[in-house]
């Protein structure tokens, strides 16, 4: 994949699968009732919000700005 925008244009399960196949798993957090999963894929971050009552992925979220890896930054580590 060369481009995060060939990333979006993707269905979400082919998303998914990408991220599983190529993706690597940085941390995790909890929000309510979300379960979010941080994974580094080919020059981007991707968040899969993974909501627990009733066991579905509610999004998946690609992005390169820094600041949207604040909620993280507490807890990660990048070595």
């Amino acid at each position: 994949m060369e481009s995060m925008f060939e990333f979006i244009i993707l269905p979400s399960d082919e998303q998914a699968r990408y991220i599983w196949d190529r993706g690597t798993f940085l941390m995790s957090r909890q929000l309510g009732r979300y379960n979010i999963s941080l994974y580094h894929v080919e020059g981007f971050f991707v968040e899969i919000w993974y909501n627990k009552d009733d066991n579905t992925i509610y999004a998946i979220t690609p992005f390169r700005d820094s600041s949207r890896l604040e909620p993280y930054l507490g807890d990660i580590c990048l070595t």
